[in-house]
């Protein structure tokens, strides 16, 4: 495992090409635009699932709060999933 990754990220697993990749967010900001763009379409008829709403969310609800990280899993270098 390698944990050579930018400020704010975390590269908990980067496995040979076309292998499964889980890297680890500070916040919704932080996440790729291809992370939020998966995000933004897998529910297109609900605000909740939206990178957007976790933005907002983390704005108002949880101001401040240094602990919110999201885990993304890429797939053959593709968004599979954002927890």
């Amino acid at each position: 495992m390698s944990n050579d990754a930018a400020p704010g990220r975390a590269n908990l697993a980067r496995l040979e090409s076309g292998e499964p990749e889980v890297e680890v967010f500070d916040g919704a900001a932080e996440l790729p635009a291809d992370m939020r763009d998966f995000m933004d379409a897998q529910n297109p008829h609900s605000l909740q699932s939206t990178s957007g709403w976790f933005l907002n969310l983390e704005r108002t609800v949880f101001a401040g709060d240094k602990h919110i990280r999201y885990f993304t899993l890429r797939e053959g270098g593709r968004p599979a999933a954002v927890l």
